[in-house]
């Protein structure tokens, strides 16, 4: 199954390969998890549009990836891209954001 029986463009691909993308970077294959993160992100944009929270956490798990090859700079743009996106789509006082109080 997969790519051939779906097709490139089925959201239940993209799930694989983000999985498959969490264990190549548990295995410390950074390379070969950022392609999977970008294909899977690249078929999540086509298929969800361009403000859906699975885009906004594939920008974060590519940015994960990033950061982990050692490439900050191409990183933090993709990370803030996740954040604001997330703010948008849950906004500020979600409790996603808030953070108890340390007396």
């Amino acid at each position: 199954m997969g790519k051939q029986c779906l097709g490139p463009d089925d959201s239940n691909v993209a799930a694989w390969l983000i999985n498959l993308g969490t264990v190549l970077t548990h295995e410390s294959k950074f390379q070969e998890a950022e392609a999977l993160y970008r294909e899977a992100l690249a078929t999540n944009r086509k298929l969800l549009g361009n403000e859906h929270r699975e885009v906004a956490t594939g920008l974060n798990n590519l940015a994960k990836v990033l950061a982990k090859e050692g490439k900050l700079a191409e990183a933090e743009p993709v990370l803030r891209e996740a954040l604001q996106m997330f703010r948008r789509l849950y906004g500020d006082e979600h409790p996603r954001w808030l953070r108890p109080s340390r007396a």
